[in-house]
């Protein structure tokens, strides 16, 4: 059965190995600038460590029993003011193992952060994925997500 509960401290390095399993594919397969061992470095340890710690931040672990198969770390974050809102709930990374994928796994994730969120009265949730990651993308957008911004970035060597 799988299920999906907050991450403690003690589900640190479980989460550091998924993400940078993340970070790898990323790197390979999209943005050779993403660094392929970001969790386990110094500022990965203090990120995953404060977004356990922090009741403004949700990390989430599925476990299919008791074998950890994904997680997800997200937020509240403050926009500017520029925005008719004051915040926004922002899924930061998500991984499922891929012999778990297109189980539900991803959609768990999902569900219960927008309920976490949707408790403390924030109204819009955004993600950001690398525009190459179709299967993603395709994810996103079946959990409702629609494109709203465009962000475009170059080399200057």
């Amino acid at each position: 059965m799988i299920t999906v509960r907050k991450a403690t401290i003690e589900d640190l390095q479980v989460i550091q190995d998924f993400n940078n399993k993340l970070c790898a594919k990323e790197n390979l397969d999209f943005d050779s600038t993403i660094n392929p061992h970001f969790a386990t470095s110094e500022g990965g340890l203090r990120y995953f460590t404060s977004n356990i710690e922090d009741n403004e931040k949700l990390v989430l672990l599925a476990e299919d029993e008791s074998t950890p198969i994904g997680y997800l770390v997200g937020g509240i974050e403050t926009v500017g003011d520029y925005r008719t809102i004051p915040n926004i709930c922002e899924v930061d990374n998500m991984w499922v193992d891929e012999a778990y994928r297109s189980q539900g796994v991803g959609k768990k994730l999902m569900d219960t952060i927008t309920t976490w969120a949707k408790e403390r009265g924030i109204k819009r949730m955004r993600v950001i994925a690398s525009h190459q990651n179709e299967k993603g993308i395709n994810f996103y957008k079946r959990e409702g997500f629609a494109e709203y911004d465009l962000i475009l970035e170059k080399d200057i060597l």
